[in-house]
């Protein structure tokens, strides 16, 4: 028989573990509905819930974009603006001027052209009438003063040749003749007179062979070389002109060969009326050659202003000198003259040194040294700052090392004269990395 107290004591133990097992299922239902995956409904409500907190991120974010561009403008004042220490600035070799007041003399460009100068050319003809044996040089070829250009034979020239043997015998003759004379006049045998025209004609005979040498040498014929004559060049250059072959028969005054020195050329240009004063004041004028592909710088020499105007065009032609002692040049080149504007039409402006100028998106810019730059909180004293300045500009100097600034700049303010590329290159990385 159960002892009543006992199934007392063991109920109590029983409820104990249905408690414990119910609480365990209610925890994993629990668990089950928090860590399961949202439903399409689930999400749509989530959804719908979310949409007020996205239209509050889209109006702040208009919001945002309304501040913008005073955002941007301070942004892109920050990335134009370039800061360097003095340690920085001498390491990188910048240097800074002030604009500068003064004169730029204007210079004006001119077509010209490159002529012979015919006060060292040679027109070589033979001087006599006769056939072509042998031509010895072409057309472009370099020769020297002197050399042999080409064979002609002479008939004219046989016959001076001849004459010059027949006199030459006759003035043999003629001196043997005085010798005898002489002899028996001082032995006093022969007349005095006999001695005497004996001597006469000796005399007669010397200079008919003397003229008739002369003659020849005035041909620069010799007088063996039996009807043959040679042309040689009367100075060294190049031959232009070659107008003779093989076997042609040629007149004494026909022209067959032209010499050109090509060392020192002509330049010719037309003047307008407005740089007639210009041209008479300046003994040099700058010549602009394109040479091998590279453009060269050339000084020329004003010799002559044509005295009156062209009949047919009107115009002045003014005439220079050009130096080419390497011969790079050739007559007919096209080339530039640099006509220096007179100082007293120039008026005095702002000028600063051309080194200083950079090109941004196609505009020239000049760095200026800013005191009141856009980072002013943060500056140190030792650094400077620099400001990129549009600027239009004019003329540039004759020795190419100052330029005109007609706007963008004002006197004494100071700016990047040497170096400015730096800056330029340092502007262009800032503005790279604020895109990114």
């Amino acid at each position: 028989m159960t002892n009543p107290e006992n199934s007392l004591n063991q109920q109590p133990g029983k409820r104990q573990y249905w408690l414990i097992a119910a609480v365990i299922m209610l925890g994993s239902i629990l668990a089950f509905f928090i860590l399961r995956p949202a439903t399409p409904d689930t999400q749509s409500e989530h959804g719908k819930a979310a949409k007020p907190d996205h239209a509050a991120s889209e109006h702040s974010h208009n919001d945002a974009h309304e501040a913008g561009p005073d955002a941007n403008d301070q942004d892109k004042a920050h990335a134009a603006e370039i800061s360097l220490s003095r340690a920085q600035l001498a390491a990188q070799h910048i240097t800074l001027e002030l604009v500068k007041t003064g004169s730029i003399s204007a210079i004006t460009r001119l077509p010209a052209r490159l002529l012979v100068n015919a006060d060292q050319q040679a027109h070589v003809s033979a001087g006599f009438a006769g056939r072509v044996q042998q031509v010895f040089v072409q057309t472009g070829q370099q020769v020297k003063a002197g050399q042999a250009l080409a064979s002609v034979l002479v008939p004219e020239l046989i016959d001076l040749q001849t004459n010059l043997q027949i006199l030459q015998s006759q003035l043999q003759l003629a001196k043997s003749t005085y010798t005898q004379e002489k002899q028996l006049w001082q032995q006093g045998i022969s007349a005095q007179q006999d001695y005497l025209q004996a001597q006469n004609a000796y005399t007669q005979a010397r200079i008919a062979v003397q003229a008739a040498q002369s003659r020849l040498k005035a041909y620069g014929a010799s007088a063996s070389s039996q009807g043959r004559f040679i042309l040689k060049a009367p100075l060294s250059g190049v031959i232009s002109s070659k107008d003779l072959v093989v076997g042609e028969s040629i007149q004494a005054s026909e022209q067959l060969f032209v010499i050109d020195q090509l060392s020192q050329l002509w330049l010719e240009f037309v003047v307008p009326d407005t740089l007639i004063n210009a041209i008479n004041s300046s003994e040099y004028l700058t010549v602009e050659v394109a040479c091998a592909g590279q453009l060269q710088a050339d000084r020329a020499r004003l010799i002559s202003l044509a005295p009156s105007a062209d009949l047919q065009t009107g115009r002045m032609v003014a005439r220079a000198v050009l130096d080419n002692p390497q011969q790079k040049l050739r007559p007919n080149m096209q080339v530039v003259v640099q006509v220096p504007q007179a100082s007293s039409e120039a008026p005095d402006g702002l000028m600063i040194q051309a080194a200083a100028v950079q090109h941004i998106d196609q505009q020239a810019v000049v760095f200026v040294a800013s005191p009141n730059a856009a980072s002013t909180s943060n500056n140190r004293k030792d650094q400077v700052h620099f400001v990129p300045h549009p600027v239009q500009l004019g003329q540039k100097s004759n020795d190419q090392q100052w330029i005109e600034v007609r706007s963008g700049l004002q006197a004494g303010e100071q700016y990047a004269a040497q170096g400015s590329f730096i800056l330029k290159s340092e502007l262009e990385k800032g503005e790279a990395a604020h895109e990114h």
